[in-house]
């Protein structure tokens, strides 16, 4: 089998941390294309991390054994610094796989981590207040975080018996349409940044649209 562009995997290995550096560098990710790669060190500290560039004979199974490491172009919903464009805008940069579903899995998780924050006698409290205070309660968005806090919480219906509250999280659970209903959002740049800042060169971050 002849070498080929096809068969060369661009390599990531990180080798630390801020606080530590590691005993034994771990594949942290991996593309087929090169320029691909390129973008993904553009916005990766890379004091961090060893590049390497290695053939790779049987590239299926290389993209079967390594899935959640392979890098794809993912886009997050953020803030528009812009006051004068709309506001909510898509940063498009290069990430894992594992990098995209764990932002995408956590994006429910922090309305449910904030619905714990309300105490469980909201409802019984805010049904005895006038309409006006009960529609500002609404506005400020505490009584669709509590209401989802309860679908994921209280399986009234019985229909998911065997189902944990970390399973209903990130499996799609009927309760998220409460929150899609109010029009809430979580930033997704900024929950990336959360989990994986550490990996970032910030400053190019936001040059990716």
């Amino acid at each position: 089998m002849s070498k080929s562009d096809g068969y060369i995997a661009y390599l990531f290995y990180r080798i630390g941390t801020p606080t530590r550096l590691y005993e034994v560098p771990k594949l942290y990710a991996y593309t087929f294309d090169k320029k691909l790669a390129k973008k993904f060190m553009k916005t990766r500290n890379m004091n961090f991390f060893n590049y390497k560039e290695r053939y790779i004979e049987d590239p299926l199974k290389f993209k079967d054994t390594f899935r959640s490491n392979n890098i794809r172009m993912c886009g997050f919903e953020t803030k528009s610094e812009n006051p004068l464009r709309k506001k909510e805008v898509i940063v498009t940069i290069p990430c894992t796989y594992d990098e995209e579903e764990t932002v995408f899995l956590q994006t429910d998780k922090v309305f449910f981590e904030i619905g714990k924050t309300i105490d469980p006698i909201y409802y019984r409290v805010v049904k005895n207040c006038n309409k006006d205070f009960q529609k500002v309660l609404e506005i400020l968005k505490i009584t669709p975080i509590a209401r989802f806090h309860n679908y994921i919480t209280n399986d009234s219906e019985g229909k998911y018996p065997e189902i944990s509250i970390e399973e209903k999280l990130f499996s799609g659970f009927d309760g998220f349409a409460v929150l899609e209903d109010d029009g809430m959002k979580v930033d997704q740049l900024g929950l990336f940044i959360h989990f994986f800042g550490d990996t970032l060169n910030t400053d190019d971050i936001r040059g990716f649209k």
